[in-house]
C-alpha cells in the first residue's frame, strides 16, 4: 500500500514524469542543471516511503496477520491488505474484492502469479479464523503515533488547544460495539474498538475498551473525553480523572440529577440575579445556523467531586422539516478551566465520530450492511476497514491542500474524489513500469 500511495502522492502534488520544456532563457544559455524529472519523482517517492514506514511500520504490521488456515497459499497479510485497500477502493462487498484481484494491474500491484489475488470464498475462510491481536495492535499503533503529535490539538472557542477523544456504540449489521477515536484538525483516528454482547452492555463494553487505551497509549493520553449521558456516573467520572488522568465532558438532557437541578437552581431560579462566578454568553453559529446562550458556573458538588455545569438553548434560523425550532441540553465536566462557549462545542464535538468515523466508512464500504453471519469475521472485517480508514485519512491530511496541483484547486475536495484517484493510481502504477 505503502508504494501506492507514493505513486498518488505524485499526481496530487503534480510531478511530472515527462521531460520539462525548457525556458526562452534555459534554450539559450547552459542547459538546466536541475535533476532531471523522472530522478526527481524517484527521490520523492523514497521521502515518502519513508515518512510512511517511520511513523508506521506497515511491511511488519503485515508479517504480523495470521488467520485458522493450516496450508495458506495466499498469506494473511495479503488478505490483510486486500481488505484494508476496501476502504480507499470503495468495495462493498468481498466479491468486489474477487472481481478487482482479478485484472492484471492489481494481480501486479498484490506480486500474485495466478489468475486472482484472491477469492471471495478464501477471504471469507479466512477472515472467520482471523486473529484479532495483530489487527488491534496496529489500530493501536497508529494512534500511539499521533496522539501527541499537533493534528490531534484541537482548538476550542477559548483559544485552547485540547486532544480530545470520543467514545460511542455503533450497530454494524446486527452487530454491536464501541469504538474509541482521538479527534483530529483535519481526521480522526480510530484508536480501537471492542464488540458488545448485544444491547445494555455498551457501557460494560466501553469501559473495557478505556482500560486498553489506558494500557496501550497510557495515562493521560487525552486531555477530553467526550461522552452522552450513558456515562454520567460518579464510576465514570472517578476513573477519568483518577486512572484515565482525563476529563470527562457529558452531554445530557435529564433533569432529575441532582447536579442538575441545582444548576437550574443557580441559573434559573430564586438565585438568577447572581453574578459572581456566573458566565452567560450568546451568539451566532453560522455554521448550524442558530443563535445560542450558553450559561455555566463550576464549584458544583457531586459525589465528592468538584464540577462545572453549562445550561445550552440553541434556536435554529432556518429549522429542517420534522425538526424542533429550539433544542436545549446541559454539559458537565470536572474540568472548570473550560469556558462557557468551549463546553457548547465540545457538546457538539461529540458528533464527530458519527460523522467522520461511523457515516464515512458506511459511505465507503457499506458497513452497517450485513456482510456476512459470523460475528468472528464482522469484528476482523471492522478492524481492517479502521486501519484502512485511519491511514488513507492521515495520508490526506499530510497532503496539504496549498501543495495540490494547480488544477485541483478549485476542485471540491470529498472523500469519494480522492478514492476515485486512488484508484486509478493502481493502473498508473501498473502501466509506469510496464513501458519500456
Amino acid at each position: 500500500m505503502a508504494q501506492l500511495v507514493v505513486f498518488f502522492s505524485l499526481f496530487l502534488l503534480d510531478i511530472s514524469l515527462e521531460p520539462r520544456h525548457q525556458s526562452p532563457i534555459e534554450a539559450q544559455g547552459e542547459p538546466a542543471t536541475a535533476a532531471a524529472p523522472k530522478e526527481a519523482a524517484m527521490d520523492i517517492m523514497a521521502k515518502t516511503l519513508k515518512f510512511i514506514n517511520r511513523r508506521f511500520p506497515l511491511d511488519e504490521w503485515k508479517e504480523r496477520m495470521r488467520d485458522g488456515r493450516k496450508r495458506p497459499q495466499i498469506p494473511a497479510g495479503t488478505i490483510a491488505q486486500a481488505v484494508v485497500e476496501m476502504v480507499p477502493r470503495r468495495q462493498s462487498s468481498l466479491l468486489e474484492v474477487d472481481q478487482n484481484g482479478r485484472l492484471p494491474e492489481a494481480r501486479w500491484w498484490f506480486g500474485s502469479s495466478r489468475d486472482m489475488v484472491v477469492s471471495d470464498t478464501t477471504l471469507s475462510r479466512s477472515l472467520s479464523g482471523f486473529a484479532l491481536e495483530p489487527v488491534r495492535e496496529a489500530l493501536w499503533g497508529i494512534a500511539a503515533g499521533i496522539c501527541k503529535r499537533r493534528m490531534t490539538r484541537v482548538e476550542l472557542p477559548s483559544g485552547r488547544r485540547a486532544r480530545i477523544a470520543n467514545l460511542d456504540g455503533s450497530q454494524w449489521g446486527d452487530f454491536p460495539g464501541c469504538v474509541l477515536t482521538l479527534m483530529g484538525r483535519r481526521v480522526d483516528i480510530v484508536a480501537g474498538y471492542e464488540m458488545s454482547r448485544g444491547r445494555g452492555h455498551e457501557l460494560e463494553t466501553s469501559r473495557k475498551l478505556l482500560r486498553d487505551a489506558r494500557k496501550r497509549l497510557g495515562k493521560g493520553f487525552v486531555d477530553l473525553l467526550a461522552v452522552d449521558a450513558l456515562y454520567m456516573t460518579e464510576r465514570d467520572f472517578k476513573w477519568a480523572l483518577e486512572q484515565g488522568g482525563y476529563h470527562l465532558v457529558v452531554k445530557t438532557t435529564d433533569e432529575r440529577l441532582s447536579v442538575i437541578q441545582d444548576a437550574r437552581g443557580l441559573f434559573f431560579g430564586a438565585a438568577a440575579g447572581c453574578t459572581e462566578g456566573v458566565e452567560r454568553v450568546e451568539g451566532l453559529d453560522t455554521e448550524r445556523m442558530a443563535r445560542y446562550s450558553v450559561t455555566a458556573a463550576g464549584g458544583f458538588q457531586w459525589h465528592g467531586l468538584t464540577v462545572k455545569v453549562a445550561h445550552v438553548t440553541e434556536r435554529f434560523l432556518k429549522p429542517k422539516k420534522a425538526h424542533p425550532k429550539m433544542t436545549e441540553f446541559w454539559v458537565v465536566t470536572t474540568d472548570e478551566q473550560l469556558s462557557a462557549e468551549d463546553m457548547r462545542q465540545l457538546a457538539h464535538l461529540r458528533w464527530s465520530i458519527e460523522n467522520r468515523t461511523f457515516r464515512r466508512l458506511n459511505h465507503l464500504v457499506q458497513s452497517k450492511r450485513r456482510l456476512t453471519k459470523d460475528p468472528h469475521a464482522r469484528e476482523a472485517l471492522l478492524g481492517l476497514w479502521f486501519i484502512g480508514l485511519n491511514l488513507f485519512g492521515l495520508f490526506l491530511a499530510w497532503i496539504r491542500m496549498g501543495r495540490l496541483n494547480p488544477r485541483l484547486k478549485p476542485v471540491k475536495k470529498t472523500w469519494k474524489w480522492f478514492c476515485e484517484l486512488f484508484k486509478r493510481a493502481t493502473v498508473v502504477a501498473y502501466c509506469s513500469v510496464r513501458s519500456p
